[in-house]
């Protein structure tokens, strides 16, 4: 259903092996109310993690099968890089969901909702200004004991 303003097209390669998620980023507080998680649980859709040096609301609700986080910058939006202990949170909080438990000091806007299962997990590094993120990638992944980011 796109007009002709789209140059390229559209691009899906979804299918049942790959089917089409869905996640939300919110900027306002006034979104942090246990009916707006209900719906999102209801129909799937991912609360995005975003730490945003405090700019924006956070919580951490599990209201899919899979967990999005975007890493702003810990003190600076989209400047400040992440510190070792900083990534070391981050690291074991992605253990815990990926293996289908919540951190016991989430910050919850619906406690005790979520199911306890394993769930897949996406960090995107949003810190770019003064090209932190793929660095920061890098000492992530080697926390979490992923291959390699570098070719």
């Amino acid at each position: 259903m796109h007009d002709k303003k789209l140059k390229y097209g559209v691009w899906r390669n979804i299918d049942a092996a790959r089917p089409l998620r869905y996640a939300i980023e919110i900027r306002h507080p006034t979104f942090l109310v246990p009916e707006f998680f209900a719906l999102l649980r209801e129909y799937k859709v991912a609360f995005v993690f975003a730490d945003a040096a405090g700019k924006w609301p956070y919580a951490e609700d599990l209201t899919a099968d899979f967990v999005y986080i975007r890493l702003h910058g810990a003190t600076e939006l989209y400047t400040s890089g992440y510190s070792d202990s900083e990534l070391d949170w981050w690291r074991a909080r992605i253990e815990s969901w990926r293996h289908g438990r919540q951190p016991k000091d989430a910050r919850l806007i619906l406690p005790g909702k979520s199911e306890p299962r394993k769930r897949d997990v996406y960090v995107y590094f949003d810190n770019d200004a003064k090209v932190h993120a793929p660095f920061d990638a890098e000492k992530l992944s080697e926390r979490l004991r992923l291959p390699s980011i570098r070719a």
